[in-house]
């Protein structure tokens, strides 16, 4: 995870490692889930699938990404 660089604009998130790459819009409304940081249980954001099919693919297991 560290060695992903991110960038974010006013309205897209970049993010690349080695050669894969995507862009996705950045949101601030989306489903609403609450998810576990730690030992803490807060409301986050989904931010789409684009960044969600990125991270799975890197990561190799399914994974969301929320904000």
């Amino acid at each position: 995870m560290a060695m992903i660089e991110t960038r974010l604009t006013p309205s897209a998130l970049r993010l690349r490692r080695g050669h894969a790459a995507a862009r996705g819009a950045v949101s601030s409304e989306g489903d609403v889930l609450n998810v576990r940081v730690w030992n803490d249980s807060v409301a986050a954001v989904t931010q789409g699938e684009v960044a969600d099919a990125w991270f799975s693919r890197y990561l190799e297991r399914p994974c969301r990404l929320m904000r």
